[in-house]
C-alpha cells in the first residue's frame, strides 16, 4: 500500500473525503491510522484505524465503512480550554470580559468585578489549546510538510511508500526544492523526528541530492 496524501477516500456507499495525514509508529515503522478530511466549506478531520482500509490504488483509499460511520470516527484534534493564571491581564484597552469566557456567576462589589478569590468569578479564555488524538509517540505525516536535512531545508513530503504487501513504511517521497525539482525517495531510517509540522532528516543536503529519484506523478 502506497499512500499518496490528498488521495480520495471511498466508503462502501460513496466518496467520503480525502486523505489528509498518515500516522506512523516510529518504533515499528508501521502505519497505524489515517487522518481523513471530511467536507470542504467547514472541513473536519477524523482518525481512522488502518484496519478499516480494504485497498489502496494510486488515487483512492477504500474503506470498509459507510460515510455515516466515517463521520462518527473520533476527531483528529481535541480542544481544551486553557485557564488563565491569576496574574494574567488582557492587552491594553481590552476588558477581561471581552477576551475571557465567564464560567461561574459574577460576584459584584458596587460596580466592580471580583475576579479571583472565594466566591468570586472564574473565567475561561475564548481561545483553546489543541492536541492531536493519536497514540502517544506517533509520528504524523502530512502532504506538503517541510523537510529539513541536517544543514537546511530540502523540500516537502508528497507520498508515503510501504513495503510490498505490508503496512511497514519503507520510504517517504520528498519533492526537492534545491533546483532540480526531482522527487527523492528517503528511506524511513533516515527520518530523525517531526516537530511542529516539520520533518527532520539524519542526512545532509548533499546526501539528499544523491538519493534515487522517484517518478513524478
Amino acid at each position: 500500500m502506497d499512500f499518496a496524501v490528498g488521495s480520495e477516500v471511498e466508503c462502501t456507499d460513496g466518496q467520503g473525503g480525502h486523505l489528509e495525514r498518515i500516522v506512523m509508529d516510529p518504533e515499528s515503522e508501521r502505519i497505524t491510522h489515517l487522518v481523513i478530511r471530511l467536507g470542504w466549506f467547514a472541513p473536519r478531520d477524523v482518525v481512522v484505524p488502518l484496519d478499516k482500509v480494504t485497498k489502496v490504488d494510486e488515487r483512492t483509499v477504500y474503506l470498509s465503512i459507510s460515510k455515516a460511520e466515517l463521520e462518527g470516527m473520533p476527531g483528529f484534534l481535541e480542544e481544551h480550554f486553557v485557564s488563565p493564571s491569576r496574574d494574567w491581564n488582557p492587552p491594553p484597552n481590552y476588558p477581561r470580559q471581552t477576551v475571557l469566557w465567564l464560567t461561574t456567576p459574577v460576584d459584584f462589589e458596587g460596580d466592580e468585578y471580583n475576579l479571583f478569590g472565594t466566591g468570586f468569578a472564574e473565567y475561561q479564555p475564548l481561545f483553546v489549546e489543541e492536541t492531536e488524538n493519536v497514540p502517544a509517540g506517533s509520528v504524523v505525516i502530512a502532504k506538503g510538510m517541510a523537510v529539513e536535512a541536517t544543514d537546511g531545508e530540502v523540500g516537502h513530503v508528497t507520498e508515503v511508500v510501504t513495503a510490498p504487501n505490508s503496512i511497514n513504511v519503507q520510504s517517504l517521497i520528498v519533492h526537492s526544492e534545491l533546483g532540480d525539482h526531482e522527487n527523492r525517495q528517503i528511506p524511513v531510517d533516515q527520518l530523525d523526528r517531526v516537530e511542529e509540522d516539520r520533518l527532520f532528516l539524519r542526512i545532509t543536503t548533499e546526501n539528499f541530492t544523491k538519493l534515487p529519484a522517484h517518478p513524478l506523478h
